[in-house]
């Protein structure tokens, strides 16, 4: 059984419209072509393939640049005291702010409040309504006093499929995060600098994903669509429409993955599916064209697979390299051998 769906009115060229070279007939009539009688995109890619993924961790815990392609998305998390909500004192607050650059959007205008609201919308959907942050761990004070974790993220370069990228930098960041150590006694809480306790990481259940899906519909089908519904207005009876759906010729419309900025400009539709590695449908979004239940089944089964790929890219990432564990813990042996021996030496002065 499958979420619910959430159409959403803005239309898919709305993140082209952002840019300032927008695209001829030509070129549109070129990339719609390609898409659906090539087995090769415009740029090399098969209609199974996506771009190339970089996660980059900054030195500050909580920051991090994504590129997906030509998409480049910052995400910073940051954290602070705050009282928890009425409706959940035993719980933490998780915030997800999102922005656009002047660098990705030179003009601002009214079109980039309304994409900074769908993207921004759709990240606190698919990743703080799924739960994934164990916010109860976050609670210090019951009703009192607990932590909000904020994540900014501010969209660097527009390449398409912003939605993905985003997301997997918010996971990134909150992964890579660690909150201040607290000390609490009775209803004080004392917060100890970074220089003297080790930073604590937030518990993450599940690492979920905004994976997109293009659609491009033959110009057959649309322009038949398109007489049906003509003809049927012009009989003005409810029988006459119901007869001409019957022959409709209906053609299974072409699934692309990872939609680049002028595929989003030139198709007919987008799926957005929130996945986890878990293989956990949290949320589906869908503008433009009509689709299947065999459609959607596919895309949740591709974006499945693709959700484990970019888990397994994060914790690669996150994890440091064999030379510098063997460092920290030389280091942390040498600590631990230095004050065994000065254990011992206080341990004889007092014998003497």
């Amino acid at each position: 059984m499958f979420p619910s769906v959430v159409c959403n009115v803005i239309p898919s060229i709305l993140s082209r419209m952002l840019a300032l070279d927008p695209l001829s007939d030509i070129e549109r009539a070129f990339i719609r072509r390609v898409a659906l009688e090539g087995k090769v995109r415009v740029d090399g890619r098969s209609r199974r393939e996506s771009r190339e993924l970089n996660v980059e961790l900054l030195d500050d815990p909580g920051s991090c640049i994504v590129s997906l392609g030509e998409t480049k998305v910052l995400a910073q998390c940051s954290a602070h005291l705050c009282e928890p909500k009425p409706t959940r004192p035993n719980e933490g607050r998780l915030s997800i702010h999102f922005d656009v650059s002047p660098m990705a959007a030179p003009l601002q205008d009214n079109r980039t409040v309304e994409y900074r609201v769908d993207i921004g919308r759709l990240l606190d959907r698919v990743i703080r309504d799924s739960e994934c942050v164990d916010l109860e761990n976050l609670c210090l004070v019951a009703a009192e006093k607990a932590w909000e974790v904020r994540v900014d993220v501010v969209l660097l370069n527009l390449g398409g499929n912003v939605a993905e990228c985003a997301s997997i930098a918010t996971v990134a960041a909150l992964a890579h995060f660690r909150r201040p150590d607290v000390t609490i006694v009775g209803k004080e809480v004392t917060i100890h600098p970074v220089a003297v306790r080790e930073p604590v990481s937030l518990h993450l259940y599940h690492y979920p994903y905004c994976l997109s899906f293009a659609f491009f519909e033959p110009h057959e089908t649309q322009q038949t669509l398109e007489n049906t519904s003509d003809k049927a207005g012009k009989d003005g009876s409810p029988g006459s429409s119901h007869e001409s759906d019957k022959t409709i010729p209906l053609q299974i419309a072409t699934v692309i993955v990872d939609p680049s900025l002028d595929e989003e400009a030139c198709c007919d539709g987008v799926l957005t599916v929130g996945v986890n590695s878990h293989d956990e449908v949290c949320a589906l979004q869908q503008r433009g064209c009509l689709l299947t239940s065999a459609q959607i089944k596919l895309c949740i089964k591709i974006a499945c697979a693709r959700a484990a790929e970019i888990s397994k890219t994060i914790k690669n990432t996150l994890t440091p390299p064999a030379d510098e564990k063997n460092r920290k813990n030389f280091k942390c042996a040498e600590i631990n051998r230095d004050s065994v021996h000065m254990r011992g030496h206080d341990e004889e002065e007092q014998r003497e």
